[in-house]
């Protein structure tokens, strides 16, 4: 598919280095699962049960307003989506909950040093949540994704080479999560958003979605794809539409974001839950080092 093949859409269309890459390696970024069968019996058990209505939220609301939102990572052609938008999440309520701290975690950590496993395949959200609140998440610089990738001549994605380097004093390095929720009403996703901070969505993705450059998407043209997570980071009553971090880099959409719209029927993306985090417990830093006995020693030679 063209850009100038899209036609009818009421969103700007765009060429990026998304569209440029093998078929291959496309819907390789495609790594969110979905269990159909399970989510059906969920959603009829669900049905059964009274969804949280009392609506507590503002009208408009975009995370990226106060800086809490870090900057679009890129996860290449890996489906690592999940482990992304789920470490962009915490990434934000770091700041959120400590007044505008800023924080790089490590999607490579929760994707490859958990039980998902040392490979680039898909991945449930509501696993990825269980791993980061069962293991935490460590600091990006402690283990980098960049540190994966390898260019190889004439492709034009860098080819990410999975693998876990497991970081030294982990356990007490990684930033924790205490509480985690699923959000399956749009009146507790709006709640949340309004009054705790973003969420991770699961939508399905056309090809139509890779031309994606700004204002509001709903799908129009182009094969299913495959399953993809995401960071919703707002919302606007007023436009009927989320607001949501990808993790294609910088270069896809705009820069990095895109808006869909609300119940936007082809994607299914209100039809499976949000998942959201809070209480986040940052890793107590080391007290300091008294020094060696024989230092103290030498020191005391010129101050007695």
């Amino acid at each position: 598919m063209d850009t100038e093949t899209i036609t009818n859409a009421l969103w700007t269309p765009k060429d990026n280095q998304i569209i440029f890459y093998p078929e291959s390696a496309r819907r390789a970024l495609l790594g969110a699962l979905i269990n159909e069968t399970a989510h059906a019996a969920h959603k009829a058990d669900l049905a059964a049960k009274p969804l949280v209505t009392t609506p507590n939220f503002a009208k408009e609301v975009d995370w990226r307003v106060g800086d809490h939102i870090t900057s679009v990572k890129d996860q290449y052609g890996c489906g690592a989506c999940a482990s992304f938008a789920v470490v962009a999440m915490i990434e934000a309520m770091v700041s959120i909950e400590n007044a505008g701290k800023q924080t790089n975690l490590s999607p490579a950590d929760l994707h490859f040093c958990s039980n998902h496993g040392p490979n680039c395949e898909g991945w449930h959200v509501e696993n990825a949540v269980q791993q980061a609140q069962k293991n935490g998440i460590i600091d990006e610089e402690c283990f980098p994704y960049t540190n994966l990738l390898q260019t190889i001549p004439g492709r034009s994605a860098p080819f990410v080479i999975p693998k876990c380097a497991r970081c030294r004093e982990r356990t007490s390095q990684a930033v924790r999560i205490q509480t985690t929720a699923t959000l399956y009403s749009m009146t507790e996703r709006k709640n949340h958003l309004s009054n705790i901070g973003p969420c991770v969505a699961t939508l399905k993705v056309y090809e139509d979605f890779y031309h994606y450059g700004g204002d509001i998407y709903n799908h129009v043209s182009g094969d299913y794809e495959g399953y993809h997570a995401v960071l919703v980071v707002g919302y606007s009553e007023r436009g009927k539409y989320w607001i949501c971090k990808n993790s294609w880099g910088s270069d896809w959409g705009d820069n990095g974001y895109f808006k869909i719209a609300f119940r936007e029927q082809s994607t299914r993306i209100d039809d499976y839950p949000f998942y959201g985090v809070q209480n986040i417990v940052m890793p107590t830093p080391p007290p300091p080092q008294e020094p060696a006995k024989g230092f103290r020693n030498w020191l005391r030679r010129f101050w007695p």
